[in-house]
C-alpha cells in the first residue's frame, strides 16, 4: 500500500458570512504519493503481536473505494486561509454523505491536473486503502475593492448613530461574490458592520447601549470573501458620547444692584452628563451690568451685580450643541429726589438752579428726575444737569408768573415733584400800532402791541385796564396774541375815547368810530303760489347784512289784498302768506325794501286760483269764422269776469274745430297753471266757405292756318267738409262759386313766328254762380267767349267755353263736394288763300276762386 509522505503547509478552516462551506487553496507545495510497503508489512506484523495478545477481534474496515462513490469536485473555490487539502477533503465529504472526515486525509495533491487520493489514517478504525479523486479550480476575475474612506464617526443615537462607506468599484452584474467585502472584525460590544451588496456599501451602526465611548478609535478589518491577503482595508470609527442636555435648577433670578453677593445656579443633572461634551463650558452675557462665571468643576454658575444699575440682563449658559438662558431682573430701591428750594422767581431769559441734596443716593437711572415738564415751555424749560447734580431753569422771552415744573422720575411715575417759578419783566410802558380805530358793528378788531419784547407778556406791563361807555363796544386784552381786543355791538358811535393803562402806571387814550355798513339785501325768486298757501323765501347773505338796517323789512304789492309779507329774522327768511281763498293775481309784484329804505327789489310771481274748464261758458254763438285765435278770444269775452286775462284763455290748445264745435286742450304750462281738467267741448256756428283759388291751368295752344283747331284741358276740385251729408243738405240751399275766367288770343302772324309773341288781345271776368246742394249738377257753360274778327279775305273765329260740374256725395261718413273745371277752345281761319302762311291762335284758364254755401 502507498503513503503520501509529503505533509502539505498553511492550511486553514473558515466559514463565510453566507454559511456555506468552501475550499481555499493558499499555497501548492505537496509530495507525491509514497506506498511503502515494508512500514505496511511492520505495521501488519505489529497487528498480528496484538491479535496474538488481544484475541478480540477487529471489526472489518470498509475499503474507502466503496465509501466514496462520487470521486469528482467540479468548480473548487479556493478561500486563502484555508488549505487545499481541507476544502477538497470537505467538498468530497459533501458529495459522499457517509464519509467521516476525521478518519480520512488527503495524499498526493496535485492542483496542476486537478487529483488527489482519499487514504485512510493509520489510525482509522473504520477504513481501509485509498480512493483516487479528480477535482476542478473555481476561476473568476479577481477585483480588489476600493472604500471611498476609511474613517467615519458614529453616536449612540441620532443621524450619526449610522454611517455609510460606499465601495467605489462595486459592480453587482461583473463582481464575483468572492471579490464582495463581506468580512470583518470589529469590537461588537459598540457596533455592528455588513455589507449591503445591492447598494454596493458598508453599513456601520453604533449599537446604542454604550455610555462612554473607548478613548481611541476602533479598529474595523474588512476582506473580500476569499481572504486575499492583497484584497484588505482597515477603517477607523471615532465613537462620540450621548448627547444630553444639560439642566439647570432655575433660569430666572433677581439681582439688586446694591448687592454684591453672587447667586449660585446648579447644573441639576451634571452626572448624566458623562462626557465633556453634554458639560456647559461656555457664558455670554448681554449687560455689562452683570457678571458670570463657572465653578471650578462646571457644576455651578455663580451670578452677581457689577453694581451699576442699566437694564435686565440675559446669561446664556451653553455646551457644545445645548443652551441655556438666565434672565436677570435687575432693581434697586425706589427713592425720591430732594431738591434745596420748590419756589424761586426769575427774570425774562434768565438762568437758576435747583440742587438735588440727595443726589448720590439716588444711584440708578430710574430714580432719576430727568423727565422734566413745563406748563408753559415758551415761558420756561428744564433739564437734569448730572454733572453738577442739579436741575439747570432756562427763562425765555415769556412772561408768566405761573410756570409749573412736573418733575418724574421713572420709577417714581405716578409719584411726581413740582417746582413754581415766576417769571417776570421789567416795568416798561406798552406801544399801540394805532390811536384811531374805525369800525362795523358787531365786527371785531384788534390793537396791536408793538413793543412786545420791552412788554415781556408781564402783569404789570400790558394793558389791562380799559375806560370807555360800555354800551358800544367790548374791549380787553388778548394775552396770547398780545393784542387790544375790540368788539362793536349793534349801536353806531362816533370818536369815543377809551382809557388804557397798565398796573405799572402808565396810561393812553384812543378814539373809537362804529358805523353800520350799507349791504344790499339779496333774496331767492319767489315762487309760484296757489291762494291760502304761504312761502318762506331765504337772505341768502343774511350775515352779510350785519345790522338790522340793511334787513328787508319793508314791502310793496302791485295789488292790495292778495298777500302779505314780514321778515322772520329767527329764520332769516321772508314769509309771504296770500291772504284769501278767493284772490288771486297773475303776475303780481312784490316790491322788497330794506328798513333804512335804502335797497329795494321787485319780484314778479303769480298767485294762482285754478278753475275747472266745466265751469267755463263753452257757447260761442255765432262766429265769423273758426280759427282758433277767433274761438280762444270769443272764449275769453264770455269768461273774462272770473279774473283771468285774455294770454291765459290763448293758451289753450284747440283742435278738432268743426263748423260746430271744437276741443279745448289744457296742455300747456300756462293753461295748466290756472285750469283743472284735460280738455272740454265749446260750440258755436259758422259759414260754410272757403277760397281754394283752384286754377284749372292753361289749355293748350289753339293754332289755325287753314282748318279749326281745338283744345281743352280739365281739372277737379275736392272739398271735403266734417258735417254729414244730408246735414249740409238740411242746413243749406245752395252753394255759391265764384269763378276767374281768362283767354288769350293772337294776331295774324306769319307761321314761322311763335303764338306767345302774338298775343295781342284778351278777356277775363270773374263770374258767380249758385248751385242747388240738394242735386248734383252736369257740366253746363257758365261763359262763352267769342272773339271773331277779319283779316283782308279771311274771317278769323275765336271761342273759349268755361264748364263746371258740380256733386255732392259721401266720403268718409261726411260729405264732399267736387268741382270739375273744364275749358275748350278754338282758332279757325276761313277762306284763306291756298299759299297763305298765316296763322292765329287762342289759349284759356280760369280759377274757382271760393264758395259758400248759403242757408
Amino acid at each position: 500500500m502507498k503513503y503520501l509522505l509529503s505533509i502539505l503547509s498553511s492550511l486553514s478552516i473558515s466559514t463565510t458570512v453566507v454559511g456555506a462551506t468552501t475550499i481555499s487553496l493558499l499555497q501548492t507545495n505537496t509530495s507525491n504519493k509514497d506506498k511503502n510497503n515494508n512500514n505496511i508489512e511492520n505495521q501488519n506484523s505489529d497487528d498480528q503481536n496484538k491479535e496474538k495478545e488481544e484475541p478480540k477481534p477487529e471489526p472489518k474496515k470498509l475499503d474507502l473505494n466503496e465509501v466514496i462513490k462520487i470521486n469528482k469536485v467540479d468548480n473548487l473555490k479556493i478561500i486563502y486561509d484555508k488549505s487545499v487539502e481541507d476544502l477538497l477533503l470537505t467538498a468530497i465529504a459533501a458529495l459522499n454523505p457517509s464519509l467521516q472526515m476525521d478518519q480520512v486525509e488527503i495524499h498526493d495533491l496535485n492542483t496542476d491536473i486537478g487529483s488527489a487520493s482519499v487514504v485512510a489514517k493509520d489510525d482509522s478504525k473504520l477504513y481501509s486503502g485509498y480512493a483516487d479523486i479528480s477535482f476542478s479550480v473555481y476561476k473568476y476575475n479577481k477585483v480588489n475593492f476600493v472604500l471611498e474612506k476609511d474613517n467615519v464617526e458614529l453616536a449612540p443615537s441620532g443621524p450619526t448613530q449610522q454611517q455609510l462607506i460606499k465601495v467605489t468599484n462595486y459592480s453587482i452584474d461583473n463582481w464575483d461574490n468572492l471579490n464582495y467585502p463581506e468580512v470583518f472584525g470589529y469590537d461588537k460590544t459598540y457596533l455592528t458592520v455588513s455589507f449591503d451588496n445591492k447598494a454596493g456599501t458598508i453599513v456601520l451602526k453604533a449599537v446604542g447601549n454604550y455610555k462612554k465611548p473607548p478613548v481611541s478609535d476602533l479598529i474595523v478589518t474588512v476582506k473580500s470573501n476569499d481572504l486575499r491577503p492583497d484584497n484588505e482595508k482597515i477603517i477607523k470609527v471615532k465613537l462620540k458620547v450621548e448627547k444630553v442636555d444639560f439642566e439647570l435648577d432655575k433660569n430666572d433670578i433677581k439681582l439688586n444692584i446694591m448687592d454684591q453677593t453672587e447667586q449660585v445656579i446648579n447644573v441639576k443633572n451634571y452626572d448624566q452628563l458623562i462626557d465633556d461634551v453634554n458639560r456647559p463650558n461656555k457664558i455670554q452675557i448681554n449687560s455689562k451690568d452683570v457678571e458670570a462665571r463657572f465653578s471650578d468643576d462646571h457644576r455651578k454658575i455663580y451670578i452677581k451685580s457689577t453694581g451699576v444699575y442699566g437694564e435686565n440682563a440675559e446669561v446664556k449658559v451653553s455646551s457644545p450643541w445645548h443652551v441655556e438662558v438666565i434672565k436677570v431682573t435687575l432693581y434697586y430701591n425706589s427713592i425720591n429726589a430732594q431738591y434745596d428750594r420748590k419756589t424761586l422767581e426769575m427774570l425774562v431769559n434768565s438762568t437758576e438752579y435747583v440742587n438735588i441734596t440727595n443726589f448720590d443716593t439716588l444711584k440708578i437711572e430710574k430714580n432719576m428726575p430727568y423727565r422734566i415738564q413745563s406748563s408753559n415751555e415758551k415761558a420756561i424749560t428744564a433739564y437734569l444737569d448730572r454733572v453738577n447734580k442739579r436741575i439747570v431753569i432756562n427763562s425765555h422771552d415769556l412772561v408768566d408768573e405761573n410756570v409749573v415744573l412736573t418733575i418724574r422720575s421713572d420709577n417714581l411715575n405716578n409719584y411726581p415733584d413740582y417746582i413754581y417759578v415766576k417769571v417776570k419783566a421789567k416795568d416798561a410802558p406798552f406801544k399801540l400800532d394805532r390811536k384811531n380805530v374805525s369800525m362795523k358793528v358787531y365786527e371785531t378788531t384788534s390793537i396791536k402791541i408793538t413793543n412786545p419784547d420791552e412788554v415781556r407778556d408781564s402783569p404789570r406791563n400790558i394793558p389791562s385796564k380799559f375806560i370807555y361807555t360800555k354800551d358800544y363796544a367790548k374791549i380787553w386784552y388778548d394775552k396770547e396774541n398780545r393784542q387790544i381786543q375790540i368788539q362793536a355791538f349793534d349801536k353806531t358811535v362816533t370818536n369815543l375815547t377809551v382809557t388804557i393803562s397798565s398796573e405799572m402806571g402808565y396810561s393812553m387814550s384812543i378814539s373809537l368810530t362804529i358805523i353800520i355798513p350799507q349791504v344790499k339785501f339779496k333774496l331767492e325768486k319767489p315762487k309760484d303760489m296757489y291762494v291760502g298757501q304761504t312761502q318762506e323765501v331765504n337772505v341768502t347773505n343774511f350775515y352779510e347784512l350785519v345790522h338790522e338796517n340793511n334787513y328787508p323789512v319793508r314791502f310793496e304789492y302791485s295789488k292790495q289784498g292778495v298777500i302779505e309779507a314780514s321778515f322772520n329774522s329767527s329764520s332769516k327768511k321772508v314769509v309771504i302768506r296770500s291772504i284769501s281763498q278767493n284772490v288771486f293775481c297773475r303776475n303780481f309784484s312784490l316790491t322788497v325794501i330794506s328798513k333804512d329804505g335804502k335797497y329795494r327789489e321787485t319780484y314778479q310771481f303769480d298767485v294762482i286760483k285754478q278753475f275747472s274748464l266745466s265751469s267755463l261758458n263753452t257757447n260761442l254763438g255765432n262766429l265769423s269764422d273758426r280759427n282758433t285765435t277767433n274761438i280762444a278770444n270769443t272764449l275769453y269775452n264770455l269768461n273774462y269776469n272770473i279774473g283771468l286775462d285774455k294770454e291765459v284763455f290763448q293758451s289753450l290748445s284747440i283742435g278738432d274745430n268743426t263748423y260746430t264745435r271744437a276741443t279745448l286742450y289744457n296742455n300747456s304750462y300756462l293753461s295748466k297753471k290756472w285750469f283743472t281738467g284735460d280738455s272740454i267741448y265749446v260750440y258755436y256756428s259758422v259759414p260754410l266757405k272757403d277760397s281754394p283759388n283752384f286754377n284749372s291751368g292753361w289749355t293748350p295752344e289753339a293754332v289755325s292756318n287753314k282748318n279749326k283747331v281745338e283744345t281743352k284741358i280739365s281739372n277737379t276740385y275736392y272739398k271735403d267738409f266734417d258735417i254729414p251729408l244730408d246735414k249740409l243738405r238740411r242746413d243749406f240751399k245752395e252753394v255759391k262759386l265764384t269763378f276767374y275766367t281768362k283767354y288769350e288770343w293772337s294776331k295774324e302772324y306769319i307761321g314761322t313766328g311763335s303764338f306767345g309773341n302774338n298775343i295781342e288781345h284778351h278777356s277775363e271776368e270773374t263770374i258767380a254762380v249758385n248751385y242747388n246742394v240738394n242735386y248734383n249738377h252736369s257740366a253746363q257753360a257758365f261763359k262763352n267767349g267769342v272773339s271773331d274778327f277779319q283779316s283782308g279775305n279771311t274771317w278769323i273765329e275765336i271761342r273759349a267755353d268755361f264748364y263746371a260740374a258740380v256733386r255732392f256725395e259721401n266720403y268718409n261718413s261726411n260729405a264732399r263736394m267736387v268741382v270739375d273745371l273744364t275749358i275748350t277752345n278754338y282758332a279757325y281761319r276761313t277762306n284763306p288763300g291756298f299759299w297763305s302762311t298765316y296763322e292765329c291762335g287762342v289759349h284759356a284758364y280760369m280759377v274757382l276762386n271760393d264758395f259758400e254755401f248759403i242757408k
